[in-house]
């Protein structure tokens, strides 16, 4: 046998402390089956309860039966139920675990229905930050709303309550409760301070003697560290959730689109050889009364000018840190012109408070530029008396020109670009927002409808077409709602 086997056995003392621990582990799991047994059938009464409409006695008994068995389901129904009874509050915070469960259990079904329940409540549900000042914040101190104790954690942030009247109280070992009484409708903010709490002279009654126990240590304990105030665990946007971007840009745009209809060309007339002895005149934009000829274009320089505008993203919080969507451009163009593109976008909290992002765009830009020259159609019956040429040069007007041989009396032309095809970077700094990650962090003030971030961003943007390139730096301010 071996010998370690041997020296086990000699220990007296080793198998009572194996037998009670065998013991303990088949008493505990007994007890957690009693629990699960006795929630479900707690579950079960509530839903006969919901079938008779008693909607508040069927949410008392998921209440219990959840506290005794933590399932996803019972959470889920818990949060319909609290939205049936009218307490949005409670149910948006229930559907916000219900989906936390169901990501844990890898619930999908249960996971989008909680989600569902949580967005459809989410601009309804009144919201109530209880601020709670370092000099309050002592030990074994409680803060209830309606009854409900409100989790530390959630101190100085909104903290989601049913609409009617709510009764805020607080109380600490050794001081006197405090309360007061506040009137909350639905989609309205509120906030509450808890002032330092006043200690409580009146001694205690004196407990009751034993005769026969032992006489008490008279040590005073000693009193817990009082609880640090908590981080603030806010993320910069919640996920499943729509978002929304809207903001001014301004920059310069570079184009070089070195060939395309200018709009002036039309009626301007131009010559080409029609015959051995003779020459034909045209008419650009007149495709009709010499088939074939009429058709013109124009040469351009490039061209630098800036644009000042709007930008708007619209999308959907797949997780806190990457936002799904669509963004749009839209401003006009100096001196003369416009600049408008769009296309789906992706947004990417990198790190801390940075943002990159990209963009497809379609995009159509109208500007002025320079001609270098201009050219209208030959007919093809009479290409082969033109050098075989199927265009020829509409020469610019100089100074003092003999003869009347048509020429661009303008050198100056509008230039549409037609349909761009490019993308868009995002580089962007969230500034201030009630977030940790924003490079201010403001908290979570009440006046703010929606929570969000001040953004700044730079856009480098590059476009496409046959004829030519567009670029684009617009940089500017933009407040992103989540």
């Amino acid at each position: 046998m071996d010998r370690s086997v041997r020296s086990f056995r000699r220990l007296p003392f080793v198998w009572p402390v194996a037998l009670c621990l065998a013991l303990s582990l088949q008493a505990g799991d007994g007890f957690a089956q009693e629990n699960a047994a006795q929630a479900a059938l707690l579950a079960r009464d509530a839903e006969d309860l919901l079938a008779q409409g008693k909607t508040t006695e069927a949410c008392a008994k998921l209440d219990q039966s959840y506290g005794l068995d933590p399932r996803g389901s019972t959470a889920l129904d818990l949060a319909v139920c609290r939205d049936r009874e009218g307490k949005i509050g409670r149910a948006y915070r229930m559907y916000d675990e219900a989906a936390e469960i169901a990501k844990r259990e890898n619930r999908r079904d249960r996971l989008r229905t909680a989600r569902a329940g949580k967005n459809k409540l989410a601009l309804r549900v009144p919201k109530l930050t209880i601020t709670v000042p370092k000099d309050t914040l002592v030990a074994g101190l409680l803060v209830t709303v309606n009854g409900e104790e409100v989790p530390n954690h959630s101190y100085g942030k909104r903290w989601e309550v049913d609409p009617g009247e709510l009764v805020v109280m607080a109380s600490a070992p050794g001081r006197k409760q405090w309360e007061t009484k506040l009137s909350i409708a639905a989609r309205q903010l509120k906030s509450v301070t808890i002032p330092e709490l006043e200690v409580d002279d009146t001694p205690p009654p004196p407990p009751p003697v034993d005769p026969t126990a032992d006489e008490p240590d008279e040590t005073p304990p000693e009193d817990d560290e009082p609880e640090s105030a908590p981080a603030d665990a806010r993320t910069e946007h919640s996920d499943a959730r729509l978002v929304v971007e809207a903001g001014a840009f301004g920059g310069f745009v570079f184009h070089d689109i070195t060939r395309g209809n200018a709009n002036e060309l039309a009626g301007q007339a131009y010559t080409y050889n029609s015959s051995a002895a003779g020459a034909t005149f045209a008419e650009c934009s007149d495709t009709t009364s010499v088939p074939g000829a009429g058709e013109c274009e124009a040469i351009f320089n490039s061209a630098t000018g800036g644009v000042v505008g709007g930008q708007l993203f619209v999308g959907w919080a797949v997780i806190e840190q990457l936002h799904l969507g669509a963004r749009g451009f839209l401003a006009p163009r100096f001196p003369e012109g416009f600049f408008v593109a769009g296309g789906p976008s992706m947004s990417l909290r990198a790190v801390g408070p940075f943002w990159v992002g990209a963009t497809f765009l379609f995009a159509a830009t109208e500007h002025i530029s320079t001609i270098a020259k201009a050219e209208g159609s030959i007919p093809s019956g009479a290409q082969s008396l033109n050098d075989g040429a199927k265009v020829i040069d509409i020469p610019l007007c100089a100074p003092n020109q003999p003869g009347n041989a048509p020429c661009l009396g303008f050198d100056q032309g509008t230039v549409s670009s037609g349909l761009l095809l490019g993308g868009t970077l995002e580089l962007a700094l969230s500034l201030l927002g009630p977030s940790p990650h924003a490079f201010v962090n403001t908290g979570d003030p009440d006046w703010a409808p929606l929570s969000g971030s001040l953004t700044a961003s730079v856009l480098p943007t590059l476009l496409f077409t046959q004829n030519g390139v567009v670029f684009a730096i617009p940089a500017g301010l933009s407040y992103r709602f989540h």
